[in-house]
């Protein structure tokens, strides 16, 4: 079982750098940082995101196998159609404001297909909601920053 710290953000980003997805360069240094030690607190927070459905009309699919690489372990998917743009967002909880820090980072969520791996997999995540064991199941998104 793995203990996470999500350092104020939600699992839409969490799956981009857990993935180790670094297409934008100003991404690239903190996914290593965050592959490597993703409890560091030295890591600046990364930003909350609300994310948006894409209409069907312009979620072509981009049928594109890829290696992805993450603390579960190292599995191709087939990425398919996007499905959701997420936009850096401020949050308001309790009376505690967090702002944006990166105004320019968002993401593009596509449906990802995998084959059967060894899922379930539990974890305890700690964030501003509480402390919570989550069991992960299988892949369904890839977070892509654009």
């Amino acid at each position: 079982m793995r203990r996470l710290k999500l350092l104020g953000v939600g699992l839409v980003a969490l799956t981009v750098f857990a993935f180790g997805v670094s297409a934008s360069p100003r991404w690239g240094a903190l996914s290593e940082a965050l592959a490597a030690n993703p409890t560091d607190p030295a890591i600046p927070e990364l930003d909350h995101f609300r994310c948006y459905r894409i209409s069907k009309s312009h979620g072509t699919a981009v049928d594109k196998e890829v290696r992805l690489t993450d603390q579960f372990g190292t599995g191709m998917a087939k990425v398919m159609k996007p499905v959701r743009f997420c936009n850096p967002t401020i949050k308001v909880h309790s009376g505690q404001v967090t702002e944006i820090s990166n105004p320019d980072a968002h993401l593009k969520l596509y449906k990802i297909e995998t084959p059967q791996g060894s899922f379930p997999k539990t974890v305890i995540v700690k964030n501003q909601f509480g402390e919570k064991r989550l069991k992960v199941l299988r892949p369904e998104v890839l977070g892509v920053p654009v």
